[in-house]
């Protein structure tokens, strides 16, 4: 979980973008409820989700954590789309 935060900072730092959370998907079987870690300090925090709850979570957010405006929102995903790439072997 360390590495995945430390990776999640770079990539933060990297593209000027600061993350409120960070989402880990497991497979259904392997998580019956959801789970959340708080963040601490300025740490964001760790949402565990079984892939069923993604789409609602991609759609509704995390409770009690503010969603920001329309532009908002496209601003930031155009800044994530520019400056992540995926790298296969």
């Amino acid at each position: 979980m360390h590495e995945f935060e430390d990776a999640a900072r770079a990539l933060s730092r990297a593209l000027g973008v600061r993350f409120t959370a960070l989402v880990v998907v497991l497979p259904d079987d392997a998580l019956s409820e959801p789970l959340g870690i708080p963040g601490r300090g300025r740490r964001p925090s760790v949402v565990i989700i079984p892939r069923s709850r993604l789409v609602g979570l991609l759609r509704d957010g995390l409770p009690g954590m503010d969603r920001g405006s329309f532009e908002k929102v496209f601003e930031l995903r155009s800044r994530l789309q520019d400056g992540i790439r995926f790298v296969t072997d």
